[in-house]
């Protein structure tokens, strides 16, 4: 999500960054730097060297490929007339030729930060699946089991007091997620928390995935996968589009099949999701401290 939004006179930049994959420390500062380059304002009518805006992007997909392109991306920030950003690549190649991960961290880190006050505008920084932030970027490329940046969402600490460029947080892992926000970045945020779907929205979300997915249910299944599913989005969808062989939302039975399949069979989608949660709490819970912890 790379967009402009003009309001009141006040312009306001978004950008928005996932933390889906592990990877190196550098490479996440990269790609930060990318969702900059990104922005179709700065480049939608980019031709350099025969360039245009989505070949260009392929070119820069690969870290190594932007270290070659570093020389590349300064002219076309510096023709595009940005020359903060320019400023800010040159930092990152410094920080990035040098081997200073620190240092290409903080910078890019604090970079929404410092254009927003060079370009006296707002920036919004939004990072999605935060809560991978600690444990999947590693400081070495071998990514090495103690080489983990199991404190990197600490550098926010100070970055998340910025009102010029705020913050906004989200993740799927809710309860890893919050842990990680109250033992690292206490009293930065606020928190707004997506509730369970009403009940008519939850039959209205049935009746259109449905049709999405060419899944036939009836108006009695329709109302009971959305009470059984107590308006969860995610059983809804998982029930829906389960691979169960014995599929069949027209009737109780058929119904009743699908949810023990998603729920006990090692294939369900929803025990996946059970057992991914179990998995990452198993090793906390059998800590040397575990012995004094009653499980209920």
């Amino acid at each position: 999500l790379m967009k402009m939004v003009n309001f009141d006179n006040i312009t306001v930049h978004t950008v928005f960054l996932c933390l889906e994959h592990p990877g190196q420390a550098a490479g996440l500062a990269y790609r930060f730097i990318k969702s900059w380059l990104k922005d179709s304002s700065h480049f939608d009518e980019l031709k350099q060297d025969g360039l245009n805006v989505e070949n260009f992007l392929l070119l820069v997909h690969d870290d190594d490929i932007l270290y070659r392109y570093f020389k590349k991306i300064k002219s076309i920030t510096r023709r595009e007339g940005f020359e903060d950003l320019t400023d800010l690549v040159e930092s990152v190649e410094y920080a990035f030729s040098h081997g200073h991960v620190d240092l290409l961290w903080n910078t890019v880190r604090e970079a929404p930060k410092t254009i927003a006050e060079r370009r006296n505008e707002f920036i919004v920084q939004m990072i999605d699946e935060f809560q991978f932030l600690n444990a999947m970027i590693y400081w070495n490329k071998r990514k090495s089991k103690n080489q983990l940046a199991d404190n990197l969402a600490g550098g926010y600490l100070s970055t998340a007091e910025s009102k010029i460029a705020p913050l906004l947080f989200s993740g799927s892992w809710v309860g890893w997620l919050m842990n990680l926000l109250m033992t690292m970045l206490p009293s930065r945020f606020k928190y707004k928390y997506l509730e369970n779907m009403p009940e008519e929205e939850a039959i209205e979300m049935v009746y259109k995935y449905s049709r999405f997915f060419d899944v036939p249910v009836t108006e009695e299944t329709a109302y009971l996968l959305a009470k059984m599913a107590e308006g969860s989005p995610f059983y809804i969808s998982s029930i829906i589009r389960s691979e169960c062989k014995d599929k069949d939302l027209t009737s109780m039975d058929g119904l009743t099949r699908t949810l023990e399949f998603e729920t006990l069979d090692n294939r369900g989608v929803i025990k996946l999701t059970w057992m991914e949660y179990i998995a990452s709490a198993l090793p906390r819970i059998n800590d040397r401290n575990g012995k004094n912890i009653v499980l209920y």
